[in-house]
C-alpha cells in the first residue's frame, strides 16, 4: 500500500499513518492504522498478502493506479482508501458492543466495517470520533 496522500473521508485532510503490523496470516499482509489529525478518525486497513495481489486489478501498475483513490469526503463510506474502487458497508456497531469498559456514551465510538474491496482486495474499518474527544479536533469546531 502507497501510504502518502490519502484523504480521511469524513474531512476531507490528509490522513497520518501511526502503525504498521505484520498478521502474520497466509491470505493478509500488512495492517495499516491511519489517523486524521483534522477530525479524529482512525482507520484500520488489512491489504491481501503479496501472493494474492496478482488477483486484483489495481496492483497490476499501483503507482499508476493511485489516482483513482478519493480526493473529496466520502462520509457514505462508499469508496476505497486505497484505490478508490467502490465499497458497501458490511457492518457497523459501536465500540460498546465489545468492550465493556465503555459505559459512559460519551466515550462511545461507532465503526464502519467495509466489505473487501473487489479492486484491491483491502479489507478496512473505519472509527468514528466520540463525543468526549470532538473537543480536541479542529473540525468539529466549525474549522472545516
Amino acid at each position: 500500500m502507497i501510504t502518502e496522500g490519502i484523504i480521511c473521508t469524513r474531512c476531507g485532510k490528509l490522513i497520518e499513518l501511526i502503525n504498521t503490523e505484520d498478521i502474520g496470516d497466509e491470505e493478509y499482509g500488512l495492517e495499516y492504522t491511519f489517523k486524521c489529525n483534522h477530525c479524529g478518525a482512525i482507520y484500520e486497513c488489512t491489504e491481501v498478502a503479496e501472493k494474492y495481489k496478482k488477483d486484483y486489478p489495481f496492483y497490476e501498475n499501483e503507482e499508476e493506479n493511485i489516482w483513482q483513490r478519493q480526493i473529496e469526503p466520502d462520509i457514505m463510506n462508499g469508496h476505497c482508501i486505497n484505490c478508490g474502487g467502490n465499497v458497501s458497508v458490511s457492518n457497523n456497531f459501536m465500540l460498546s458492543d465489545y468492550d465493556e469498559t465503555i459505559t459512559d456514551e460519551k466515550d462511545d465510538k461507532m465503526n464502519f466495517v467495509l466489505n473487501q474491496c473487489p479492486n484491491c482486495g483491502m479489507q478496512e474499518v473505519r472509527w468514528d470520533t466520540s463525543e468526549t474527544e470532538k473537543k480536541d479536533y479542529p473540525y468539529w469546531h466549525n474549522e472545516r
